[in-house]
């Protein structure tokens, strides 16, 4: 009886097989896409660092298809220095008890920052995120507290 050799094997062994991507095409698609949206995005609401290095690149006398490619490879460099180095985030959740202890009234908080009163609320709610300010908010509560 005559066997067929099962997948992946010869009549001689193991058949050696290249390394391949652990992703499909299309996971690299979705993300060359998403980069696409991103550099676009920038180009349409005048980024201004974006813009710097349009200009700069248009006086090399790069092409448009050039200038947003090598604008991929930028907005790639960022989001991996932002993934490997991420922002040491503050704990929003005892912002608002941080300042009720204090008795700082939430109008002179947004006073301070020149934000609207909603955006502060927002914020020590935890509904929106910002990392700046919310390291800012700490270090003028930590300084109120001090004085």
């Amino acid at each position: 009886v005559q066997r067929r050799p099962r997948r992946g094997q010869t009549d001689r062994g193991i058949q050696w097989r290249e390394a391949r991507a652990p992703r499909g095409r299309r996971s690299d698609r979705m993300a060359n896409a998403a980069l696409h949206r991103i550099v676009l995005f920038r180009m349409s609401r005048r980024h201004p660092p974006t813009m710097d290095y349009i200009a700069r690149r248009t006086a090399e006398s790069l092409s448009k298809r050039d200038i947003i490619r090598c604008l991929k490879r930028y907005v790639v460099r960022e989001v991996y220095h932002a993934l490997t180095h991420p922002e040491p985030t503050t704990e929003i959740a005892t912002l608002r008890a941080r300042r009720n202890t204090l008795g700082i009234p939430m109008r002179a908080v947004a006073e301070h920052f020149h934000r609207p009163i909603n955006a502060i609320a927002r914020l020590e709610r935890g509904q929106v995120h910002d990392a700046e300010l919310a390291t800012r908010y700490y270090a003028w509560l930590d300084a109120q507290g001090a004085a």
